[in-house]
């Protein structure tokens, strides 16, 4: 075998050794990042912040895992004898991130991927980018190269969004209640949720504020939450659940909140839940809940009550998701 070919096979030798640890660490990496998402999914906090705490520790120790995993890689290259091991390795590594991020931007929550898809991921990505490194090529079709493995970080807001968006438009029709924001001028919608399974939608305007006259540089918030009219529902005596039990529905507020409610006008009643003054609104089926939050007044609460409007779930999954 001439040296030219003798070459060849050492490179190829090479690029296969360093995308075989590189598939061995991401399989490695995507056990425990699994591992990590089951142990807070499945962590019932017996005091504030446990379940917060373990979460948080996660990312240093994926962080770390990645380090491990590059270092290994740069070190099967120089084993290898591999041309320029440490851009071999920075390149393999933004393949194999492009390409997760390609993967999640299909998913509207970021999920850990299965672990032999993550092997894949990592073997590939390491091996376009240990090739693209170390084969002989023209300058100008090197760095093109490099270039095309930046365009799956380019693509992925959009793609993100967009499954985001549609996520959820999904969940807010099915849903099945009114989808309600504010047309008062300067409140702007910030975010939106639905839960279809316990039928409640919440949704968040906000105003921007002027420090030079509010005093403050906190947006002005206030939330619409969104649910079915209870079967009791008999204002004003009894007005349906308050903010409180609909934030956590499994606990009764101590001691128990007065259930009644003050008329405004048609369909329109107002309640005094911890200091601040709640709208309650019926629409149709649904009973809508306007609740200053910390830095609002009650008289943005009554401006966003007065000037409800109900959307189409696609337009305020448009409005919600940035």
């Amino acid at each position: 075998m001439d040296e030219r070919g003798s070459d060849g096979w050492y490179l190829l030798a090479g690029v296969l050794v360093a995308a075989f640890v590189a598939a061995l660490g991401g399989a490695a990496l995507a056990d425990g990042w699994q591992s990590q998402a089951r142990a807070v999914a499945d962590c019932e906090s017996e005091t504030f912040g446990a379940c917060l705490g373990q979460a948080l520790l996660g990312g240093p120790l994926l962080l770390v895992g990645v380090s491990v995993a590059a270092a290994a890689v740069w070190l099967a290259q120089r084993v290898m004898g591999t041309a320029h091991p440490e851009w071999g390795t920075v390149l393999g590594t933004a393949a194999t991130t492009g390409a997760l991020l390609l993967w999640e931007a299909g998913h509207p929550r970021w999920v850990p991927p299965p672990s032999d898809l993550a092997a894949l991921l990592a073997g590939v990505g390491v091996a376009i980018g240990v090739t693209v490194v170390a084969v002989p090529l023209p300058r100008l079709l090197r760095a093109a190269l490099a270039v095309a493995l930046a365009v799956p970080f380019a693509v992925y807001p959009n793609l993100s969004r967009e499954t985001r968006r549609a996520d959820l438009a999904d969940r807010l029709d099915r849903a099945g209640l009114p989808l309600l924001v504010s047309r008062a001028e300067g409140f702007a919608v910030k975010t939106a949720w639905a839960n279809p399974g316990r039928r409640f939608v919440v949704v968040t305007v906000g105003r921007k504020t002027d420090p030079r006259t509010d005093g403050t540089s906190r947006d002005r918030d206030v939330t619409i939450r969104v649910v079915p009219v209870p079967a009791d529902f008999a204002p004003p005596a009894r007005c349906g659940p308050t903010v409180a039990e609909l934030r956590v529905p499994d606990r009764a507020p101590t001691p128990p909140l007065d259930p009644s409610c003050r008329p405004v006008g048609p369909d329109h009643w107002t309640r005094t839940e911890a200091d601040v003054e709640v709208h309650l609104l019926r629409r149709g089926d649904a009973l809508v809940l306007v609740q200053p939050d910390w830095n609002a007044s009650d008289g943005d609460a009554a401006t966003v009550a007065g000037s409800l409007t109900e959307v189409a779930p696609r337009r305020l999954a448009d409005l919600a998701v940035d």
